[in-house]
């Protein structure tokens, strides 16, 4: 089909899980569409949290592919916690999501973002603050990373990814560790 409304969060969160939700691409040429309206329709005019997130990964080895993500009420998509690594966002456009279209934060560690396109995200209720194309930041990644070899598996990559017309940034690293 090509939209499937969805009235409440994704939340994605087993550990190793190897569970991919992968759109299938329509005969017009266009793929799926997420869309949150119905969901986000309950939180007009207030704040929202991580509950509010359209798709929520907070476990491991989960692959999003080929869809639409809309209209959620906060984050398009999220990627949050020490125990959210090893996933791939691919092949995906983000849009007109009440907060940041892609965010990945809390010590999310080894997560891939390839082909997004990240666009028209607007946080209304904090006059247009927040909501980034792609924010990778608020302690993304570990904590702190001893050697080399943690450190090569402890990035978060971001491959011809593009972002534009979102209310606050279009890249935000705000508080993204030194290390």
């Amino acid at each position: 089909g090509s939209s499937i409304s969805c009235t409440a969060q994704l939340a994605l969160k087993a550990s190793n899980a190897n569970v991919s939700i992968i759109g299938v691409k329509n005969s017009d040429g266009t793929y799926p569409v997420l869309d949150f309206s119905a969901f986000r329709s309950a939180y007009i005019g207030k704040a929202t949290t991580d509950s509010e997130v359209g798709i929520r990964i907070s476990g491991s080895n989960y692959t999003i592919k080929n869809l639409i993500i809309q209209k959620a009420p906060d984050n398009g998509i999220q990627i949050k916690g020490s125990s959210a690594g090893n996933n791939t966002i691919e092949n995906c456009m983000v849009r007109y999501n009440n907060d940041a279209g892609v965010q990945i934060t809390g010590g999310a560690y080894n997560n891939a973002v390839e082909n997004i396109y990240s666009y028209r995200n607007c946080d209304v209720y904090t006059l247009g603050s927040n909501a980034d194309g792609f924010a990778v930041k608020l302690s993304a990644g570990p904590e702190e990373v001893t050697s080399a070899s943690e450190f090569q598996n402890s990035k978060n990559t971001f491959v011809n990814c593009y972002s534009w017309e979102n209310s606050d940034d279009g890249w935000d690293s705000f508080d993204y560790p030194s290390s």
